[in-house]
């Protein structure tokens, strides 16, 4: 049995929601390895969702729903063992509330209520009937993506209200660290950047952090917008730095192929990695990313907006000796269509067996876990002649999930508990898998 750890943690009105010291939990026991186990009255809809307050007055199509489903994945605070949620916006909703589901306790909870709807200034609220309009307050004050605690007009004083970061989509672009105070924080990156304490419940004030303006000081051709669509976030311990995708995304064309290095405190990017692809074309959105070691390893489907997709060609870079290798995957091969529910494929690396596993939730595929062998069978890691890993396509017993929706990387190792864990989408329960 692992050693106890202590866990301290608190939720933003100082409450405790698990203190003390924890071991692996007894529910881990009864699960049956290799097998989809599904966690019974652990689904969002019906235990998370509703502890949302208040429960309605925002825009979009399903805006609590959405902080799930929409174009976004949660955050695994790994060292809690805390899964939180944050997203949803453009047509989707402006609910841009934080629920959290304990892993540990397989109970849900909210660690940032939302910004009440009769704070939205008048341009963001009558926006549309779908895609709110832009934050400005009637003063003509922008609030740089932010709801505002600072307004001093007295034409926008009415619209005070705790400082938060407006609802966006953010793919898998954010990461969490435990700050200098052991206090976790996770930090956003996708569109304007933003930094939000779980223990505090308290959003950074991060509004002159602009990541536009740094790349085109570094290079003109990155274009000064804010990082776009299919972004992907890594927090690295030893280095104590976050690495981050510039991709495509909207705009940036194929300029924009590179991991950024940024610092956890000030938000600056430090360097520049070249992620090109073996043919020289720039990677695509939402790419396959995950940290093996000192190495990380990128997947980028390559079918741009067609389809199908074909994600079995992408590199690996050591983020100590700066060696970047390039891959192609053999064996049985991941071919999925974008769609309504999937962009990419979801990966993750289970460290106790040395196994790197893919997930592929189209519906052929949802049931399965893709192994890639991380020791190459021929090549040299060139371009010319990438390492040739073999994949290998394994069906799980039991039933698995009946569908998913946007799953980045939300398929998450604990080692220290030998499972993985995954929520498909806000309608389902949660599943466990023991590895």
């Amino acid at each position: 049995m692992a050693t106890p750890q202590p866990d301290n943690y608190s939720c933003a009105s100082g409450q405790s929601i698990y203190a003390g010291i924890h071991t692996i939990p007894s529910w881990i026991a009864a699960l049956t390895p290799n097998t989809w186990e599904p966690m019974a009255d652990t689904d969002y809809d019906t235990y998370g969702g509703p502890l949302i307050s208040p429960q309605s007055g925002y825009n979009g199509t399903n805006p609590i729903r959405a902080i799930v489903d929409a174009y976004c994945d949660g955050t695994f605070d790994a060292v809690n063992k805390i899964f939180y949620f944050y997203g949803g916006g453009h047509g989707d909703g402006t609910c841009n509330a934080i629920p959290y589901f304990d892993l540990k306790t397989l109970a849900w909870g909210v660690a940032f209520q939302p910004t009440d709807p009769s704070k939205y200034p008048p341009s963001y609220s009558n926006g549309g009937s779908l895609q709110p309009g832009p934050l400005v307050y009637p003063s003509g004050f922008e609030g740089g993506g932010y709801f505002r605690d600072d307004l001093t007009d007295p034409a926008d004083t009415a619209y005070l209200t705790d400082r938060a970061r407006a609802s966006s989509h953010m793919y898998a672009a954010s990461a969490a660290r435990e700050n200098a105070s052991g206090q976790t924080e996770i930090a956003f990156f996708y569109g304007k950047p933003a930094l939000f304490n779980t223990v505090t419940g308290v959003w950074a004030d991060m509004y002159n952090i602009d990541f536009g303006s740094q790349l085109y000081a570094l290079n003109t051709n990155y274009n000064n917008v804010s990082l776009q669509q299919g972004t992907v976030a890594l927090y690295d311990s030893v280095t104590d730095r976050y690495y981050v995708t510039l991709n495509p995304g909207d705009s940036g064309g194929g300029w924009r192929s590179h991991i950024m290095k940024i610092h956890p405190e000030t938000f600056v990017i430090e360097s520049m990695k070249s992620a090109l692809l073996a043919d020289g074309s720039p990677m695509g959105n939402s790419i396959n990313m995950t940290q093996v070691g000192r190495w990380i390893y990128g997947f980028s489907p390559t079918g741009g907006y067609g389809n199908p997709q074909d994600i079995n060609r992408g590199w690996r870079w050591n983020i100590d000796t700066d060696a970047f290798e390039y891959i192609t995957c053999t064996g049985d091969q991941i071919i999925f269509y974008a769609g309504a529910n999937q962009e990419t494929v979801c990966p993750f690396y289970n460290q106790n067996t040395g196994k790197y596993y893919r997930w592929d939730f189209a519906a052929a595929n949802i049931g399965a876990l893709y192994e890639l062998n991380l020791t190459p069978t021929g090549g040299d890691g060139s371009a010319v002649s990438p390492w040739l890993l073999t994949q290998t396509r394994t069906a799980l017993s039991g039933t698995p999930p009946a569908s998913a929706k946007y799953c980045f990387r939300r398929f998450s190792m604990i080692p220290e508990w030998g499972i993985a864990m995954v929520l498909p989408h806000a309608g389902s329960n949660w599943y466990a898998v023991k590895l």
